[in-house]
């Protein structure tokens, strides 16, 4: 079953991200590692994608300190 971007599977117990909205993130991230001049409106709206992904993994969310505190100054 597939509900807000998310692959549920029952039988195995697994919730996985839709693998196109997951490795279009990757793609976004991987661009973003090459360090390219962004603005702070850019940045918030990735961070929003990898949030939406990165909700099954909560412990993944803690990440994200740094990131708004770098979004909010520019």
């Amino acid at each position: 079953m597939q509900a807000l971007g998310f692959i549920i599977d029952g039988e195995r117990g697994e919730v996985r991200p839709i693998p196109a909205k997951r490795d279009k993130v990757r793609k976004t991230l991987l661009w973003l590692a090459g360090r390219p001049r962004v603005s702070g409106r850019a940045i918030e709206r990735i961070i929003g994608h990898c949030i939406h992904l990165f909700m099954v993994r909560r412990e993944l969310l803690s990440i994200f300190r740094s990131v708004y505190d770098f979004k909010t100054a520019h």
